[in-house]
């Protein structure tokens, strides 16, 4: 597995310094590995022993547990334990896995506070604690838990807008999209046609909702500012 290869690969760096030539070598021994992939094996084996073991048991990615060394002195050793509690428990893939560390990492560092507080917070640890077995709910859920804590006004606004969507009971073929981040002012209608029926039937219904109370509660720009 790759933590015995980055074990294999440290022993034999003693005899041989240079990394090309080092590669050189494991090639001959069936490890084709880049000097890049060396350096990331040895900043592997700088990781806590935990985040270690977790990447011999395939728990943890290397990409990952090199984005558990990233966050650097900043974690402590409760909060390695229970992220790699966490990862073992829900077992998300390379990417799912970066996206949450980097959600604790940034979390931590705004609120200032260890990452294992951001994990023992009111809702991440309600859903973390919850009945839920399915682990993609499981790991949804969560990673709706740390956005809110992350962005709670913009998610806040995007309940508020999907409230006032839902109200107006938009067709399939309709959708009213609102601006990521609401960093700018304007909306898209996206609009499926087939026919000239149904540019006549949209054309109907953006006159309809024009008048739309909800609509008006969308573009209120109190809202947003």
């Amino acid at each position: 597995n790759i933590l015995e290869q980055a074990v294999a690969v440290r022993k034999l760096s003693a005899f041989v310094p240079d990394k090309i030539s080092l590669c050189s070598m494991l090639s001959g021994i069936g490890l084709n590995l880049s000097p890049g992939l060396v350096s990331k094996y040895e900043r592997l084996l700088a990781l806590p022993d935990e985040v270690q073991a977790a990447v011999g048991r395939g728990v943890i990615t290397l990409a990952a547990a090199l984005s558990i060394g990233d966050i650097g002195e900043g974690i402590d050793a409760l909060s390695v334990r229970m992220v790699c509690g966490l990862l073992e428990r829900l077992r998300p893939g390379t990417n799912r896995q970066k996206e949450l560390l980097s959600h604790l990492k940034e979390i931590s560092v705004r609120k200032g506070i260890p990452i294992s507080s951001v994990l023992e917070s009111p809702d991440v640890s309600r859903v973390l604690n919850s009945r839920e077995k399915d682990r993609k709910v499981l790991l949804h859920h969560l990673q709706n838990a740390l956005r809110k804590f992350r962005f709670p006004s913009l998610c806040a606004m995007e309940e508020h807008v999907a409230k006032y969507l839902s109200r107006l009971e938009l067709p399939p073929d309709f959708r009213f999209v609102f601006p990521e981040g609401f960093e700018d002012t304007r909306y898209r209608f996206i609009m499926e046609i087939n026919s000239p029926a149904d540019m006549a039937k949209h054309a109907k219904l953006m006159h309809k909702l024009s008048s739309h109370p909800a609509v008006s509660e969308i573009f209120n720009r109190e809202l947003r500012d």
